[in-house]
């Protein structure tokens, strides 16, 4: 269960007999983030492909003013599982 009261998450464990609350608050600041640019930088693409990854959810991105901020942590799984170069290839429909 979570619970969010003014920028904090209260977050209970239940355990029979025992209830203990964890609460934290955590702001976008606190998140180790780069820009768009050095974002692309990182992935070896251009920024409108960096746009079209925090668009569809890829990338976890935030704006600040006018700039994208990206997730370093986002820019590591996307790494990770990066799929090769060119469009997916279509599913065989084997009969």
């Amino acid at each position: 269960m979570f619970l969010t009261f003014r920028g904090v998450c209260p977050l209970l464990f239940f355990d029979c007999e025992t209830v203990v609350t964890l609460a934290m608050s955590v702001g976008l600041s606190d998140i180790p983030a780069v820009t768009a640019a050095e974002a692309a930088e990182m992935l070896g693409v251009n920024t409108a492909r960096v746009a079209r990854l925090c668009r569809d959810g890829s990338l976890n991105s935030w704006r600040v003013g006018s700039a994208r901020t990206v997730s370093r942590d986002s820019i590591g799984c996307r790494l990770i599982t990066k799929s090769g170069a060119g469009r997916p290839r279509r599913a065989s429909a084997e009969a």
